[in-house]
């Protein structure tokens, strides 16, 4: 990995974690103590993401490499590619909220959220928004092999997924 690279890894998430949990402070403070924390909820998102990609990581390193077939390898990239496009989106998204939080408790007030017209009534946006990258990164690398489908059948079984309605 290119040192330039690594460096813009780490800040990145030391910008998550730091946001994460000043987010979860202000939130904390805000919410009574019996609601649930939204700042709580942002932050397990990147933390579902990496773990996904370092369990892959680990799986890959207790089967060995060596007893992998070469087509099952080229398989593993390419859907590993969908939790590291979850792992980055989720991890902007988590610094993207924690400075909105922290920016309106400087303000002296809360944060105000504005709904994507299509995105909001998606169970999982962010997931989504993985599979269409990944989609479109395997169409642009393999054009209409058998990986691509598989992530835009993904993609489509994302879009039937909706959020539940939120009880007034």
């Amino acid at each position: 990995m290119p040192q330039a690279t690594f460096v813009i890894m780490t800040i990145f998430l030391f910008l998550a974690i730091v946001g994460g949990l000043i987010g979860i402070v202000i939130e904390g403070r805000r919410v009574p103590a019996v609601a649930h924390n939204p700042a709580t909820r942002d932050t397990m998102f990147p933390i579902v993401g990496w773990g996904i990609l370092f369990a892959i990581y680990l799986l890959v390193e207790y089967v060995g490499v060596q007893n992998l077939t070469a087509e099952f390898r080229l398989q593993l990239g390419t859907l590993a590619v969908l939790p590291l496009f979850y792992a980055v989106l989720s991890t902007a998204w988590l610094i993207w909220r924690s400075g909105r939080r922290i920016a309106a408790r400087v303000r002296g007030g809360a944060p105000t959220w504005r709904a994507i017209p299509l995105l909001d009534r998606l169970a999982f946006p962010l997931a989504f928004l993985s599979a269409i990258l990944s989609a479109a990164t395997e169409w642009l690398h393999d054009g209409f092999s058998l990986a691509f489908f598989v992530l835009a059948s993904v993609v489509v079984l994302l879009v039937f997924i909706r959020k539940r309605p939120q009880p007034q």
